[in-house]
């Protein structure tokens, strides 16, 4: 079996260090040659938005912008998907979304976590 992880995104990208682990953690599957899967729920879509405060953020201590770091997961692999229905209930569409992040509805979800017996690494 091939080794493989998924990690579903729930919280927001500031106030917590929810996301930020999650995104490390996503880098770090994939250089150990972990298939990694990067899930975005409920308020997790927004660590995907491409227009995001970096004045506020950088106020507040911050170092990154969680869309950045989205962008250098794509780069290393990492498979990025949002669910569509939890983007257009926070009144934003795909072109809110960093580019290459997919969008899924809840059953495309439910049978990408199955695909290959993948079972998320946890709910952050």
């Amino acid at each position: 079996m091939a080794r493989s992880m998924g990690i579903v995104v729930r919280a927001a990208p500031y106030g917590t260090i929810s996301a930020a682990e999650a995104l490390r953690h996503a880098v770090a599957g994939i250089s150990f040659g972990i298939s990694t899967t990067l899930f975005l729920l409920e308020d997790g879509v927004y660590v995907a938005q491409v227009a995001q405060d970096a004045v506020l953020y950088l106020l507040r201590g911050g170092a990154t912008l969680a869309s950045e770091s989205v962008g250098r997961a794509l780069e290393t692999g990492v498979s990025v998907y949002y669910l569509e229905d939890d983007l257009a209930a926070r009144g934003f569409g795909r072109d809110d979304i960093r580019a290459g992040c997919r969008p899924l509805s809840y059953g495309d979800l439910v049978d990408l976590m199955l695909e290959d017996g993948q079972v998320p690494l946890g709910a952050l």
